[in-house]
């Protein structure tokens, strides 16, 4: 009875997500006007508000992810993965969904197929191979290697910013920890350069600290910016060297990247007007990876199986926001991502190792399907 009310509040945010403010950049800022507690973070329209969470991840195990177990397996044999897949496919194809999909349950493909094109122009059709910038998904690639660092002894969360950016000389920065940022309660609010201007990661970095403010609350990619900073600065490497050798290579991706140096589709617009390609320099930690389906199922495989860091690191991801996962309806984890006409949806449930990943080169496409094709997924896999 726990899943199924999990799942319909989860459902029902999903719906109204998908029915919100599409016109929102998503490199812009949701503000939110709560004086005495910190929510979790909006995602530009395309999340909903969720319960409330503290500064910091909680510690209490009530908190904790509940691992999967024996009686929370789903029997697989009642569910008939050749019609549920031909539902989700119908559905896509008369939709005209353009981008991939992939949605799994225990290890058994229930759909894998690519649909649209990724050139308009040129008549070239996406495959399942075809990587899609995947906007704010990048968030739990960046509390990933956060985990990791931990995991290896070179870092703790309420480790304070001043370590970090001592040049700085802003002594505010001694009252903000690595634990802040991870929960979106930094204070930096959106990343400044809008405009996606070809800026250098000096000029961002010095804007974003300097953008603290206490009415900065909410949804924040120059939190997790500044968390790719820290990254380079403890780990002595480039963000984009650190995630691919100590988590993309672990996990055995080898069709992702960074910003424009991946090739990807082309992104469209509702009425068909292309997308200039965005450089990594501005999105980068918070927003600048470029991944395929196929690579994410393991990029998701890795991450819950214990490849990356003990299984029990995971322990720490608590709250309804926390190391780029919005987690409120424990057990089912998920993320949204838009980024210049590209869209993306990941979504996790553990209780019944139920994946569900959606990339899209049409604007805000992967967030209406989403709740739709979970609709469809969980709840014939978590009623039965």
């Amino acid at each position: 009875m726990k899943k199924i009310i999990s799942l319909l509040l989860f459902l029902s945010m999903l719906f109204v997500a998908a029915c919100g403010n599409n016109n929102l950049f998503e490199l812009d800022t949701t503000t939110l006007t709560t004086a005495e507690t910190q929510t979790s973070p909006v995602d530009n329209g395309n999340q909903i508000e969720l319960d409330t969470i503290g500064e910091a991840p909680p510690t209490t195990s009530e908190a904790q992810t509940p691992p999967i177990d024996g009686g929370n397996q789903v029997d697989v044999a009642v569910v008939d993965y050749k019609i549920l897949g031909q539902s989700i496919d119908d559905l896509l194809t008369d939709g005209d969904f353009s981008g991939t999909v992939l949605v799994e349950q225990g290890g058994e493909i229930i759909l894998r197929k690519a649909y649209g094109l990724a050139d308009v122009e040129n008549n070239i059709e996406n495959s399942i191979d075809t990587a899609f910038y995947i906007g704010s998904t990048t968030k739990q690639i960046t509390g990933a290697a956060i985990l990791a660092l931990e995991a290896d002894g070179k870092l703790d969360t309420s480790d304070t910013l001043d370590v970090f950016f001592l040049e700085y000389g802003i002594d505010n920065l001694k009252n903000i920890t690595v634990a802040n940022l991870l929960a979106m309660g930094g204070g930096f609010g959106g990343v400044p350069h809008r405009e996606m201007e070809a800026v250098t990661s000096k000029d961002v970095e010095v804007s974003v600290i300097h953008n603290w403010s206490s009415d900065n609350h909410g949804y924040s990619n120059s939190d997790y910016w500044l968390l790719g900073r820290i990254i380079e600065r403890v780990s002595g490497m480039t963000y984009e060297e650190y995630i691919w050798t100590r988590l993309f290579e672990p996990a055995g991706m080898t069709n992702s990247g960074f910003g424009d140096t991946h090739k990807s589709a082309l992104a469209y617009s509702g009425s068909g007007d292309v997308f200039p390609r965005s450089p990594f320099t501005v999105p980068y930690s918070s927003g600048g990876i470029v991944s395929s389906v196929d690579d994410l199922s393991l990029w998701m495989d890795a991450y819950f199986g214990g490849k990356l860091f003990p299984e029990t690191m995971l322990e720490r991801v608590t709250g309804g926001y926390n190391y780029g996962w919005y987690l409120n309806h424990n057990p089912i984890w998920h993320h949204s991502g838009s980024i210049l006409g590209f869209s993306t949806y990941l979504i996790y449930d553990r209780y019944s190792d139920t994946k569900i990943i959606l990339l899209s080169n049409r604007e805000y496409q992967a967030h209406g399907f989403s709740f739709k094709i979970s609709s469809i997924v969980l709840d014939v896999i978590i009623s039965t």
